[in-house]
């Protein structure tokens, strides 16, 4: 067996581990170093969204048409507004976008969440073309849209 970088990552609720603690965790793995890091919640979202960030969103400075992904912005714009209006927190949104797909799913009809997925695969996708018009009117931004791709291929892998 060739020797790769490996990852253990423990989640968890509590209070902040010693480095007593993770130096103890780190003795019983099988390799020769091990670097132990800690990182909060936040931290790890900060980083998934600068990584996911480097992968730019084209954005069509003046479609005449509306495009597919016209139509998903400004549907999701319209069940996602006080999401989308609040402060930029990657986390938070994320939270919300999964919170309004389980609201619909209960409270409203199939049709309505397949509209809802429907609209978050479409802007899931690459090369979009998007006015830069409903991106200002309905508060999107690369990063919101970066994790709207991201819940949507988390939601179907479950």
């Amino acid at each position: 067996m060739s020797k790769q970088i490996q990852a253990v990552v423990f989640i968890y609720e509590g209070e902040v581990v010693s480095r007593a603690i993770i130096d103890a965790m780190a003795k019983h793995l099988p390799a020769d170093k091990a670097n132990c890091f800690t990182f909060s919640y936040k931290e790890i979202v900060e980083m998934l969204v600068k990584a996911a960030i480097k992968k730019e969103v084209d954005v069509d400075q003046s479609c005449e048409e509306p495009t597919p992904e016209d139509n998903a912005i400004i549907y999701i714009g319209t069940v996602m507004e006080q999401a989308l209006k609040e402060p930029f927190d990657g986390y938070k949104f994320f939270r919300a976008v999964l919170n309004k797909i389980d609201e619909i799913k209960i409270h409203f009809s199939e049709e309505e969440h397949k509209r809802l997925m429907n609209a978050l695969f479409i802007l899931s996708q690459e090369d979009l073309e998007v006015s830069r018009k409903l991106l200002k009117k309905y508060h999107f931004s690369q990063e919101k849209i970066l994790i709207l791709k991201k819940v949507y291929n988390f939601v179907t892998t479950l």
